[in-house]
């Protein structure tokens, strides 16, 4: 059985569906495995909505727009260079947690009151929390 999902299951078998999503709950999680090891590969944007390469570009721009800065002149670049004459500089800490299968509910900041995650509520109180994120594999049964 396992040589046969290897060799012959493709995600194209799958798609019955003019509805990526009904397309993709209905495969089993056997059958997701072995086509993302055989085909090991996803195309971001039919799965996720995302925004015109120029837009973000120039969005992200103005987000790290600081005095004395100045941008290259490729449009979908976000180097630059930053004079530091009157910016004192600053070395923040950076703690970065990620983590495998873990349900936002169990977090205070997504409305959990049970008290689970106490040192990562406070982490996400004090500091700068991304609450809108995406992974970029397939999904975990």
């Amino acid at each position: 059985m396992m040589l046969f999902f290897a060799n012959f299951i493709t995600n194209a078998s799958a798609e019955w569906s003019k509805n990526r999503y009904d397309s993709e709950i209905s495969k089993a999680g056997i059958y997701s495995f072995f086509a993302a090891m055989r085909n090991n590969q996803m195309d971001y944007k039919v799965f996720y909505e995302s925004e015109d390469d120029k837009v973000a570009f120039e969005i992200i721009r103005e987000k790290l727009k600081v005095p004395n800065t100045v941008f290259s002149s490729d449009e979908l670049s976000i180097e630059r260079t930053i004079s530091n004459d009157s910016i004192q500089e600053q070395k923040p800490n950076v703690v970065l947690v990620l983590m495998e299968s873990m349900s936002a509910s169990f977090m205070e900041e997504f409305g959990n009151t049970e008290k689970i995650t106490p040192n990562l509520d406070t982490l996400a109180q004090e500091s700068i929390f991304f609450s809108n994120l995406f992974a970029t594999g397939t999904r975990t049964v």
